[in-house]
């Protein structure tokens, strides 16, 4: 069974990443694992006694097991036939860091997040870390702004390049939007005319869905020379519920020189954004 991990910080935001990382372990049978690192700075105080004082704003370990274990036990009565599923794991250390750490001994399959924090500059800290963890984290990371309250996904928007084919995001796609009979759809923002490699990109696209026998689609293809701003537009107008964008390997010059626009929208988007890795294996089971 894949493992969804879910860092909070018990906030109100916090919980609604919780909620969707609950609907998502129904849907892909996955285990909900809840992920929560907190930091301390050694300090000695005298000859003989040292203590420790927290770097940031949060809780120690002992506050922390606390609020895990009453997020777990809220959700055991929330979705009882889900509560064999649900975990959690605290560490020491640094988010970041501790995040990636977590990543590998869950063997996460997906990391579910919320984009803004409980504290002051901690909330402004939140938000570019998920945003450095779209483009570090090779797995499937969906991003919930703060004050967005769970929903079930209605409308998602698949944001394509049509640089390559898109088979088995869009599959992965359709898996998540089958439970609730959502409409796919499929975008493409750019400032130039089409092409034959995009036509053929896009017969691909509808291909893959016809052969997944899902007909509740769309295909849109409209112009803009700012794609996050064509996308969020786009996206704001359909009321979408979900954003789904690519994110493609890049090398070193193409980090300094490119802008990755999965991981400038995930700074600015009030809609919940799911990034996946076209380079990785999209893990779901059937």
């Amino acid at each position: 069974m894949k493992n969804i991990l879910c860092p909070v910080d018990f906030n109100e935001h916090s919980w609604n990443a919780v909620l969707y990382g609950a609907e998502l372990a129904r849907i892909l049978n996955a285990n909900l694992i809840l992920f929560h690192s907190y930091h301390y700075e050694k300090i000695n105080v005298g000859d003989n006694f040292t203590t420790y004082t927290s770097v940031i704003p949060g809780f120690s370990y002992n506050e922390s097991k606390d609020k895990a274990e009453a997020y777990l036990q809220k959700l055991k009565n929330d979705f009882p036939e889900l509560h064999s599923r649900f975990s959690y794991l605290l560490k020491s250390g640094f988010v970041y860091d501790e995040i990636l750490s977590a990543i590998k001994e869950t063997n996460a399959s997906m990391v579910v997040m919320s984009t803004e924090g409980a504290h002051g500059f901690a909330g402004v800290f939140l938000g570019s870390l998920t945003s450095d963890l779209i483009e570090s984290v090779k797995i499937p990371l969906l991003a919930i702004p703060a004050g967005h309250p769970y929903k079930p996904w209605k409308y998602i928007v698949y944001a394509s390049d049509l640089e390559e084919e898109d088979t088995s995001l869009i599959e992965f796609t359709i898996h998540i939007a089958k439970p609730h009979n959502a409409h796919i759809a499929l975008l493409h923002v750019a400032d130039y005319p089409d092409t034959e490699k995009k036509r053929e990109l896009t017969y691909q696209l509808e291909h893959t869905i016809y052969l997944q026998q899902y007909k509740n689609y769309s295909l849109h293809v409209i112009r803009d020379t700012d794609v996050v701003r064509g996308v969020q537009q786009y996206a704001d107008i359909a009321d979408a519920d979900l954003i789904i964008m690519a994110m493609h390997k890049r090398n070193f010059l193409e980090k300094i020189f490119t802008q990755s626009y999965t991981k400038e929208l995930a700074k600015h988007t009030h809609i919940p954004l799911l990034a996946l890795h076209k380079d990785e294996i999209i893990p779901f089971n059937n």
